[in-house]
């Protein structure tokens, strides 16, 4: 029979992180308007960029939030170390917002430290797997994250020494082209279930779409 305080202390686990990522997103969101729309001395196209990019960024943790709640409904906490890794995300999510709020590359850094982690709880994840058919999933994180971590990691120390501060339209665009790539190299190599299960998916892409390019590509499913 199933453990009813472990039940209860899953569920307290899991309202928490929630709850810490409605604030952090309520707070970025509350940013955006006194810090962007509503501040003096900056240009509408300079207005525009900001809030692109913290549009892109909040995505991004919200595809990662769902994709990692989902994973974590089909192969429950056994310890508070998947746990406190996810705040430790939440926090490094908030930190990469403000960065993009002040359009500083920094928040590729903050990106970084978002995926490193994302990793580790993946493998994490892989000594407390319920569902085996997510272990395709977990393997792949912890190959494709640590290596877009790399590839941003590099794209910082670029940014920094050749373009610098801030970032303009052009930067943002090539931004986007990297975030939508990375969306669709996972979803490549880690097939998603279908419906509501499979996570968000690759923005403007269906599923088929996907499927067909993978076909086109040989990548086993």
């Amino acid at each position: 029979m199933p453990n009813v305080e472990e039940e209860r202390i899953q569920g307290f686990l899991l309202g928490f992180v929630d709850f810490l990522y409605a604030v952090l997103f309520g707070v970025i969101l509350q940013q955006v308007f006194t810090d962007v729309l509503l501040a003096e001395g900056l240009q509408r196209l300079e207005k525009l960029v900001r809030i692109l990019l913290v549009v892109g960024v909040f995505y991004f943790l919200l595809g990662d939030w769902i994709q990692g709640r989902l994973l974590t409904l089909r192969n429950p906490y056994r310890s508070y170390r998947r746990f406190f890794v996810e705040v430790a995300i939440a926090f490094a999510g908030y930190g990469a917002a403000i960065e993009a709020l002040r359009a500083d590359i920094s928040f590729v850094l903050y990106v970084t430290f978002v995926m490193s982690l994302g990793s580790y709880w993946s493998y994490s994840t892989l000594f407390e797997i319920t569902d085996e058919q997510d272990r395709r999933e977990l393997r792949t994180v912890m190959v494709v994250q640590p290596l877009t971590a790399f590839v941003g990691l590099s794209v910082w120390l670029l940014w920094y020494r050749f373009v610098g501060f801030p970032i303009s339209l052009g930067g943002m665009i090539v931004l986007y082209i990297v975030g939508f790539l990375y969306d669709l190299s996972y979803e490549l190599f880690a097939p998603s279930r279908e419906g509501l299960a499979g996570g968000p998916g690759v923005p403007f892409l269906s599923r088929e779409r996907v499927n067909n390019l993978r076909s086109m590509l040989r990548i086993s499913s």
